[in-house]
């Protein structure tokens, strides 16, 4: 081979290495933009939580109501806003539960109207709450694991919401009615307004809530509930390392701290969302999970963003120590800027307003039908000296019960009531509706009517002063019963002991520390309470419940009635004798004290 031949031989190979270089090199130059440095940038996607709005679409009375959900709806509006327009892409919206029962409106539509405004909101997923059973669990989720569908018009919508629980069973195998989690595309955006694609993964939760059921709805029917936190973590692992997700949320019905906590330190769950529990929370764990939850009846809602920074492979990854913007906020200060009118139609989401006025006219009838009228407020605010268990609003139900039923003694729990009765700024009166009725007394409860002796109520009053035989008869009337914490309860007990010291009929003491007057423990009393309080076994703490045990026997005299309508026959007895006026009761039977009468035994 000749020198010539050498030297073009090795010119070729230097122009092939230049070459190869320049390739390489503008390969690296072209991937530099689309693979930043892992840990660089701030990329943010929104996310609002909404929790037990138990059917709170709109309160108050025609024409002043305010629309509670429709200002939600706007605040959605708000954080989907692009420059481009609205972008549902730019938000997770989310329901952790308690959707439907509560309110009359969505009483009477069979849940349907709050499906259509969550429909026309586009939620992303809804958890299963307790109260989605009070119907039936079929008349609210469909058989596609979706929502209800619904009617406006004469024409059919279906509503493709995703439900979603991981750890409900029925007979020991998952429910077909839920999915365990749901994936969403959605996309983060920086300051810039730089958009990157970001992969949710949101894993449904519920906390056992089987005894806030009655167990005719939830138990008998074969349901049950496993808070296994390690399965829950093993499904958020699956979401992240084989489905590909940027960022894990768990929804949860139940407390949301509790939840957090639960899952531990080095859970791959990223966010935390609750309910249940009607409380405001936003707070982090010790090891830096963020866990929220808003209070109930869309009085409040969850915002919080989800921070993301570049992964060094084209990706997202949750970035750690990012400012923390998450929030419970009111929907209102101010509840007049709820109010549809002009001044106020910046802050209320037009479509949601249309639809809720749509259902409001399907049963304005029904709603509007007047029983009497109130002078004053009628609350759920504890009366002071009752020791957390009487209010207007349970006293206003009890006294009703017991004058339209001739019982002597009424039960109710505290949570068998909702809705206060405010009058209108500037009103010295308010009507009182059959609308108030459904939304005070959503469920369709009956009443179980007992012969019991004294000594046996004394027996149910002092299951009722105690861990959770507390929930099930709170609030009574037709005697006083003063009762005071047991001086030699282990003071590091979860519980305090609390017993009944002295109880007296009518003015009359009929038994004080342990003795009873002549006759009255074996003289019989009629006893009526709520049939949640009737069919409850046991509490969480294994205390049995009297009244239980009682149902197969004689002393069990009725429960054909339900305790609505035996609530309305009271008051609509007590407006014909008073010209329509409904009195408000601010006394308490359960007397937080030692007896003070005077009178001995």
């Amino acid at each position: 081979m000749n020198n010539d031949t050498v030297k073009k031989k090795w010119y070729m190979e230097i122009a092939v290495m230049l070459c190869i270089s320049a390739l390489v090199l503008a390969v690296l130059i072209a991937a530099a933009p689309l693979f930043p440095a892992a840990g660089t940038g701030e990329y943010r996607l929104a996310v609002i939580e909404t929790s037990d709005i138990h059917g709170t679409l709109a309160t108050g009375e025609d024409p002043d109501y305010q629309y509670r959900v429709a200002y939600i709806a706007d605040k959605v509006n708000d954080a989907r806003k692009t420059e481009d327009g609205e972008d549902p892409d730019r938000l997770v919206l989310l329901d952790g539960g308690d959707i439907y029962q509560g309110s009359s409106l969505s009483l009477l539509t069979e849940g349907e109207a709050m499906s259509a405004v969550f429909d026309e909101m586009d939620y992303d997923a809804v958890a299963v709450g307790n109260h989605e059973f009070d119907w039936g669990v079929e008349k609210v989720i469909d058989t596609d694991q979706t929502m209800r569908d619904y009617e406006i018009d004469g024409e059919k919508h279906k509503n493709d919401i995703p439900v979603i629980c991981s750890n409900l069973y029925k007979d020991g195998k998952k429910v077909e009615f839920a999915d365990d989690y749901v994936i969403l595309n959605k996309e983060a955006a920086d300051d810039a307004g730089k958009v990157k694609k970001a992969r949710i993964g949101v894993l449904g939760f519920a906390e056992d809530y089987s005894l806030s059921n009655p167990e005719k709805k939830f138990t008998d029917l074969g349901y049950s509930i496993s808070e296994d936190y390690a399965e829950t973590n093993r499904l958020a692992r699956e979401l992240k390392s084989e489905k590909g997700c940027d960022a894990v949320i768990l929804l949860s019905h139940g407390n949301a701290q509790k939840a957090a906590e639960g899952l531990g330190e080095g859970t791959p769950v990223d966010l935390v969302l609750g309910g249940h529990i009607h409380k405001s929370v936003s707070d982090t764990t010790g090891w830096g999970l963020r866990y929220l939850s808003p209070s109930g009846s869309a009085y409040t809602y969850v915002y919080d963003e989800l921070v993301f920074e570049n992964d060094g492979r084209g990706g997202l990854r949750i970035k750690e120590g990012a400012d923390d913007k998450a929030q419970c906020i009111k929907t209102a200060e101010d509840e007049s800027k709820l109010v549809n009118d002009k001044k106020n139609a910046e802050e209320l989401d037009r479509e949601t307003i249309e639809l809720t006025d749509e259902y409001i006219d399907r049963v304005r009838p029904n709603l509007e039908e007047e029983i009497g009228y109130i002078t004053e407020d009628v609350t759920k605010d504890t009366i002071e000296g009752s020791g957390n268990r009487s209010s207007t609003e349970n006293n206003f139900v009890l006294n009703a019960m017991r004058r339209s039923t001739g019982a002597e003694v009424v039960f109710i729990n505290k949570s068998g009531t909702r809705g206060n009765m405010y009058l209108n700024p500037g009103s010295d009166r308010r009507s009182v509706t059959m609308g108030d009725m459904f939304t005070m007394l959503p469920f369709d409860d009956r009443l179980y009517e007992y012969d019991l002796t004294y000594g046996e109520l004394l027996d149910v009053l002092n299951f009722g002063m105690n861990g959770g035989g507390f929930t099930l008869f709170t609030c009574m009337t037709g005697i006083d019963c003063y009762f005071e914490d047991d001086p030699a309860t282990d003071p590091n007990k979860q519980y305090k002991d609390t017993v009944v010291t002295a109880l007296v009929k009518d003015g009359e003491l009929i038994y004080h520390d342990g003795r009873w007057k002549e006759g009255w423990k074996d003289k019989k009393v009629r006893v009526a309470v709520i049939e949640f309080s009737a069919v409850a076994e046991k509490t969480k703490q294994g205390a049995v419940n009297p009244l239980y045990g009682l149902n197969e026997t004689d002393s069990l005299v009725a429960n054909d009635k339900i305790v609505r309508d035996c609530v309305i026959e009271g008051l609509k007895a007590e407006a014909k004798e008073n010209g329509g006026h409904l009195s408000v009761d601010h006394e308490t039977c359960y007397k937080y004290k030692a007896y003070d009468g005077g009178e001995e035994l």
